[in-house]
């Protein structure tokens, strides 16, 4: 935690006092200068004049405050706490107009503007703080400095040796005074910026929607990409590959009618090895987005890898429309990767799979009779597929004890769909 060490310290000889006080530096300049702009307005008199300076002052100090209010959340980190959350809905997809009207309306730009009040009132102690530091700081430098004539200290005037040295004596016992008071300041200036400055509970769970929704088009936008390669290299590479495999079965044909040995060899060879490409590029443009997936919808695909497996599979499934396709591709790739560790690791000699919707959310377990041991931390196919899940605000668990059963249960929330069901 930051700051521990020099917690184990007597205060006023740690670092504490020092980042306090740049804490109370980061804050004094801004309502400084409004408090001096409005007593010069004020000071001259005359309602014409408080209109004419006063209130731009106010009206330019209230903006400042806003503007600046991200530093002031994290200007709290100097006092070795953690930066104050922004409160502020993200205004993403809006016009400027729309998020700037947004911003304007929100309790959170009230209370930054209510704490540039706080502040400004609260000037007068930060200054008055400082001014001990100044004033303790000269009576400890008063035996060095009363020979060359009185010193001042306000309010006190020092002008023998002995009263030097008594007040080098009470500036010591003051800067020791000052440590804890401008600490016990700070921490309540940053407890009363984290009150009015961060996020309540209505605006956390604005902001937790938000990130939900900025994730979906995340989600559905990766989705668009990922079919726009499928398709490409469907219809681009694939088919060049394939007309290269047709021109060297052809060349491989002529080669016979005028025999060449080493070059029917090597046109073999490539033959081959164009047919082996083919087939590698397919398995990849599958494993990108399953054609049946998007073809016949997630009960039908999950059918199909069931009936592929070279072990047993039993499915009950039971959904009583489509789910959207970030919830079926999830899925998908939930069952593919449980069956496909089935096989290899579990020595399964039958797998469940029972996949239905239930009050809004997809429920997908997936067991097997297998050795049990397996191990979501060890190797990346179980993270990988944690990450999926929670990516469309899922929740992905294992329990796998030795000797089995391997029971892996995703939850993935299901919002209703327009696409026709699939059962």
């Amino acid at each position: 935690m930051p700051g521990s060490d020099t917690r184990r310290r007597w205060l006023p000889i740690s670092s504490r006092p020092w980042r306090a006080a740049a804490y109370l530096m980061v804050r004094i300049p801004l309502p400084a200068l409004a408090v001096g702009g409005l007593a010069i307005s004020l000071s001259n008199g005359g309602e014409l004049r408080w209109l004419a300076v006063g209130l731009p002052v106010l009206t330019t100090y209230a903006v400042l405050i806003v503007v600046t209010a991200g530093i002031e959340r994290r200007a709290v980190t100097l006092l070795g706490q953690p930066e104050i959350p922004d409160p502020h809905r993200d205004g993403d997809g809006q016009g400027w107009v729309a998020a700037l009207g947004q911003f304007l309306c929100e309790p959170a730009t009230r209370r930054e503007i209510i704490h540039g009040a706080a502040r400004a009132v609260l000037l007068p102690l930060d200054l008055l703080l400082f001014l001990g530091w100044l004033v303790s700081v000269i009576l400890l430098a008063a035996p060095a400095l009363v020979g060359a004539g009185p010193v001042m200290a306000w309010p006190f005037t020092l002008r023998t040796t002995g009263e030097a040295w008594a007040g080098c004596a009470g500036g010591l016992a003051m800067l020791i005074l000052n440590a804890y008071l401008t600490t016990g300041a700070a921490n309540g200036h940053a407890l009363l910026a984290r009150t009015l400055l961060g996020p309540r509970g209505d605006e956390l769970r604005a902001q937790i929607t938000d990130l939900t929704r900025s994730r979906l088009r995340l989600i559905d936008a990766f989705d668009v990409e990922r079919r726009r390669i499928e398709r490409d290299l469907n219809d681009g590479a694939q088919q060049q590959l394939t007309a290269l495999a047709m021109t060297l079965d052809l060349a491989r044909i002529a080669l016979e009618q005028t025999p060449h040995e080493e070059a029917s060899r090597l046109v073999a060879q490539a033959h081959g090895q164009a047919k082996n490409t083919i087939t590698e590029l397919r398995e990849l443009i599958h494993g990108i987005h399953p054609p049946v997936l998007t073809e016949l919808g997630l009960a039908e695909a999950v059918r199909v890898l069931a009936d592929r497996a070279p072990i047993p599979v039993r499915t009950a499934i039971e959904l009583p429309e489509r789910p959207p396709g970030s919830v079926e591709t999830a899925a998908y790739f939930v069952v593919a990767e449980a069956l496909a560790n089935a096989v290899k690791h579990s020595a399964a000699t039958i797998v469940t799979i029972d996949l239905r919707v239930t009050a809004g959310c997809l429920i997908l377990v997936i067991s097997d009779d297998g050795i049990g041991g397996a191990d979501r931390d060890r190797g990346t196919g179980l993270i990988g597929l944690g990450d999926r899940v929670a990516a469309v605000a899922g929740r992905l668990t294992l329990s796998s004890p030795p000797g089995g059963p391997t029971v892996l249960r995703a939850e993935i929330p299901c919002p209703p769909s327009d696409q026709p069901a699939n059962r």
